[in-house]
């Protein structure tokens, strides 16, 4: 525990038994030194973090609104004139309001070291107007030069991993409105020791909670966008994937498979690249080469439905549809365990009835390489070559040909060599075209072509 943290302590059970030594003589305390002490034990909360920059605590009573402040001393001067203001504006918001010696204000703060040269401060607001309590966090990330903003590529990419760690959190998922939270402007971002913090108004969010929301994204998800004096100290991970939006981005994808050999053997130059891709799996010959289908999802490869048969889903029946997609979810979750969430329909062919019938996010693509037809190693690798920027593009091939395990040994590093990264179709969705997928729309070429 930090000295001051104990020197805190001392002072607060000092105050204590002078209350109790007054009452014992019966003397009510003082209004004033029951605040101060109510103040200190709220600054007590925040003390062990705030050993990066020193503090300074004033107290202000009055019987008509009462301010208790603990403030960072910043070396940096307009730095430190910025978070003066803000404490000053709070303080004189508050005594507008306030009427009472029940109502009171306590500032205190947070402080990270994120880097030799970086630092975030968090400011914490604690006011009580009228018996309603409400909080406020304002955020400061400082510089050796002053106040820095985080850069729009970084902000970008920890917004959307915030996003998934939300929706993923079961307290969050269920009443944070989806669409409100891709569309908020009201976070704010602190750089902190292990990570950035993502501080959202929960009111833009949703009516079910009061206080602020925040998530940390660690800063190995993020390494390749931040400034170089935190990439430096932070070790680079290779277990946890991360998709870099300042690269090119491209989606290879393989459909009519799995292929015992051949989609093993496309498995191999992705693995020895660090790559992966999607495979739309054809559900009555999974169990064909079930292994190659698990290895693809261990890799971190996306597995998606091609339907059973490689029916027209476009002129089936409804019931066919149904059943197409039904029967190729059962020999997926025997296989994999989960059921696939996207579908590549056959031949492209799409229609009303699949769309409504459909409980899948459906794929097309906007790059064909032909080589179901042309069967021929080097006229895939110059379809795709030809093509110009691939940056957003979504390529077919197959999985059960050996010209098209061929290309893909040519294809693979010549992609990374030319400033491309490698990713899942819902990859590129994600942190290229930052698209929520609905289920029973049809993603086609239209759509990938508009988008880059």
């Amino acid at each position: 525990m930090h000295i001051k943290t104990l020197f805190k302590k001392y002072l607060s059970f000092i105050m204590v038994m002078s209350l109790f030594a007054t009452c014992v003589f019966g003397c009510a305390p003082k209004p004033q030194d029951v605040f101060e002490q109510e103040a200190d034990q709220w600054f007590d909360t925040f003390s062990d973090a705030q050993s990066v920059v020193k503090s300074k605590v004033t107290y202000e009573y009055s019987k008509t609104g009462s301010v208790a402040v603990s403030k960072p001393s910043i070396a940096i001067v307009d730095a430190d004139l910025s978070v003066s203001a803000y404490y000053d504006k709070m303080k004189s918001e508050f005594r507008a309001k306030a009427m009472s010696d029940q109502d009171k204000l306590f500032i205190s703060y947070k402080s990270y070291k994120a880097s030799d040269d970086i630092t975030g401060i968090e400011v914490n607001c604690q006011q009580i107007l009228g018996g309603n309590k409400t909080g406020y966090i304002k955020t400061f990330n400082i510089d050796s030069n002053g106040l820095i903003e985080i850069a729009d590529t970084l902000r970008r990419i920890t917004l959307i991993n915030a996003r998934d760690l939300i929706m993923a959190d079961q307290q969050y998922s269920s009443v944070v409105d989806k669409n409100a939270l891709r569309s908020s402007e009201d976070y704010q971002l602190l750089y902190t020791d292990t990570g950035i913090d993502v501080i959202y108004d929960s009111k833009a969010l949703t009516s079910a909670l009061d206080e602020q929301i925040t998530v940390q994204v660690p800063y190995s998800k993020i390494r390749f966008a931040l400034p170089d004096s935190i990439k430096a100290v932070v070790a680079q991970d290779d277990s946890v994937r991360t998709v870099d939006i300042t690269k090119k981005l491209v989606a290879l994808t393989f459909d009519d498979g799995p292929n015992k050999t051949y989609t093993n053997e496309i498995l191999d130059v992705l693995e020895a690249y660090n790559s992966v891709a999607t495979f739309f799996d054809l559900g009555s010959i999974m169990n064909n080469a079930p292994q190659a289908m698990q290895r693809a999802s261990q890799l971190g490869c996306e597995m998606g439905s091609h339907s059973y048969s490689h029916k027209n889903l476009k002129t089936a029946s409804v019931d066919k549809i149904k059943e197409e997609i039904s029967s190729t979810d059962a020999v997926f979750e025997e296989i994999l365990g989960y059921k696939p969430t996207l579908l590549r329909p056959p031949y492209g062919a799409v229609g009303s009835d699949l769309k409504e019938n459909c409980d899948k996010y459906l794929i097309g693509w906007s790059v064909d390489t032909l080589d179901w037809k042309n069967r021929d190693k080097d006229k895939v690798v110059a379809s795709v070559k030809s093509e110009g920027d691939l940056d957003g593009d979504v390529i077919l091939m197959h999985s059960i040909y050996k010209s098209t395990a061929q290309a893909v040994e040519e294809l693979v590093p010549w992609l990374i060599e030319n400033g491309y990264q490698l990713v899942t179709v819902s990859e590129l969705m994600k942190y290229r075209f930052e698209t929520e997928m609905e289920t029973g729309k049809y993603y086609s070429s239209q759509f990938f072509e508009s988008h880059k």
